[in-house]
């Protein structure tokens, strides 16, 4: 981490079928694509997330296949410093911020699990060390499936 700040700017928590999926993303694609200076759409390549990186690389959206590489509680203890050092921003109002706030407050004890999943893949991205040179997102939707 070399000083980047990481806004959480939407948090949207569904269980869509595949047709609903697709449409969710394209509709958060369409609306943050041009507000950040730079945007990565991150989806994991687990289950139906692999059927849609095709489906929108088909549709000239550039979406980035996530294969996490621990389990959940070891990649979201890996995102605690920048968190714990205020790199990371929430709203301060959001019609989602309070369960939001409650997944994460409450895990790995908590039933659910998923925003936690996308918040710490997107964290990671966020602060990898990145190579030189233009292009690299700092900022992203995330999906989780």
């Amino acid at each position: 981490m070399r000083g980047e700040t990481v806004y959480v700017l939407d948090v949207t928590r569904a269980r869509l079928e595949y047709p609903d999926l697709k449409r969710a993303v394209l509709s958060h694609h369409r609306r943050w694509r041009q507000t950040p200076a730079s945007y990565t759409l991150l989806i994991e390549k687990k289950g139906s997330g692999l059927s849609l990186i095709q489906d929108l690389r088909r549709d000239n959206i550039h979406a980035i296949g996530i294969d996490p590489d621990s389990d959940k509680i070891m990649r979201m203890a890996a995102q605690t410093a920048p968190i714990e050092a205020g790199a990371v921003h929430l709203p301060t109002h959001a019609p989602w911020l309070d369960e939001f706030k409650k997944e994460v407050l409450s895990f790995p004890k908590s039933r659910h699990n998923d925003q936690i999943d996308a918040l710490s893949q997107g964290l990671q991205r966020a602060f990898a060390p990145k190579p030189s040179g233009a292009g690299w997102a700092t900022y992203g939707t995330v999906l989780n499936r």
